[in-house]
């Protein structure tokens, strides 16, 4: 299975954003404040280097139309901005 790509990520506070694209190898989905991506990092270091081909490996919303058994299996995943926290726009509720 190959894990989704972030093809857009708005979240620019994060160390690893660089010119919206996702640059962390893989990012974790789901948490308390539900669809919320879990790798968000601001640090005073930024690690957007490389090709920012971010891809999500793990979702812990199981109300996600998209969960297989803890996998994301959209084609692609968006990250916008929510109340200044990092959210997954590709959620659909099932």
């Amino acid at each position: 299975m190959d894990m989704p790509k972030v093809s857009k990520c708005n979240a620019e506070q994060c160390s690893y954003n660089g010119l919206h694209k996702c640059h962390a190898m893989a990012i974790n989905v789901g948490g308390p404040e539900g669809a919320m991506c879990d790798t968000f990092a601001q640090t005073s270091a930024k690690c957007a280097g490389g090709s920012g081909s971010g891809k999500v490996g793990a979702c812990r919303i199981t109300g996600c139309q998209f969960n297989d058994c803890l996998e994301c299996v959209a084609p692609v995943v968006e990250v916008s901005l929510n109340s200044d926290r990092p959210f997954c726009q590709t959620f659909k509720a099932r």
